[in-house]
């Protein structure tokens, strides 16, 4: 099928099991009604350290006003954005495919149920329980999807007992590429210019990569089987993996964009955005899965035609 059916096959799909969209309609009504993981007071104290080392460093005190301005600007945006997010809102894996809007908000002033963390140690340790968490969810997720578009009926057991052994393999895959994406990310910071190559890189890698969740969930590769499944995938169909994996992230992204601007503002609107976008981010998913599946089956059959001559 060409892009345009693959991504029709997934709405269909949807459409016929709607269950499919429970695990991301569960966690946005979580992340939106549930407490709320607050790590403004570490923000601040970082803001005051901050404050602190430019008053006491030599010849920032008779640093141009612009200069004091523009800093003090910084500071205070570090407090009134990052400092207002809601830490729970790492357990969206949404670049494995698993779509959220219950995180794209900041905390309301007013929320109630507020967990403040101020010490820094305890914002790391969290970040971590928190994606490792989120990695979960997000395999019970694509394993839900893989197993439709496999064919075979939903067997909850089966599938609860996949789903650690997808998380090993996930984890082994993207923390190592984790780690070197922040590593890359800081010598670009210290080449000027010459990052714009870093970030070209950045992007070619990620590319390749794209159907790795596909080959875990649904093939169940190992994650060296993955990596080689979705970098053949990619390089044999390199411009249909172009047109699926652009036109997904568009379709996801500019949709995103209008959730939070036209929707998210009221409660009646908020539930709206959570299960059209459950929707919308859960056909996008199963057309990539699908877009796997099929180039897969194309690839073992020119093989054996190729065995067969």
């Amino acid at each position: 099928m060409g892009i345009i059916d693959t991504l029709s096959s997934g709405f269909r799909a949807v459409s016929r099991r709607l269950w499919l969209m429970t695990i991301p309609v569960l966690l946005d009504l979580y992340l939106w009604l549930g407490p709320k993981l607050s790590i403004r007071p570490a923000i601040e104290r970082t803001v005051e350290l901050f404050r602190a080392i430019i008053e006491t460093t030599p010849g920032t005190a008779g640093a141009g006003t612009d200069s004091a301005a523009m800093a003090e600007l910084m500071l205070e945006t570090l407090r009134d954005t990052v400092g207002r997010l809601n830490l729970f809102a790492l357990l969206a894996w949404g670049r494995l495919g698993v779509p959220s809007v219950g995180g794209i908000g900041m905390i309301p002033d007013d929320a109630k149920w507020v967990v403040e963390i101020s010490e820094y140690w305890q914002v790391l340790l969290l970040q971590l329980v928190i994606l490792a968490v989120g990695l979960l969810v997000a395999c019970l997720y694509l394993g839900s999807l893989a197993n439709y578009v496999r064919g075979g009926n939903l067997r909850l057991l089966l599938l609860l007992r996949r789903v650690p052994i997808y998380w090993l393999h996930m984890a082994v895959i993207f923390v190592p590429l984790s780690i070197l994406l922040i590593f890359a990310l800081s010598i670009a910071m210290l080449l000027g210019p010459l990052s714009v190559f870093i970030g070209v890189g950045i992007l070619w890698l990620m590319l390749f990569l794209s159907f790795v969740p596909q080959a875990v969930t649904l093939a169940e590769h190992n994650p060296l089987l993955a990596l080689w499944s979705s970098f053949a995938i990619v390089r044999l169909n390199f411009w249909p993996t172009i047109g699926i994996v652009v036109l997904t992230n568009l379709i996801s992204t500019g949709l995103g964009l209008i959730w939070n601007q036209v929707l998210l503002g009221s409660p009646i609107g908020t539930l709206v955005a959570i299960l059209a976008n459950a929707y919308v981010g859960t056909g996008l998913t199963l057309a990539l899965f699908i877009f796997y599946r099929d180039r897969v089956l194309m690839l073992r059959q020119r093989l054996e035609q190729q065995r067969s001559v």
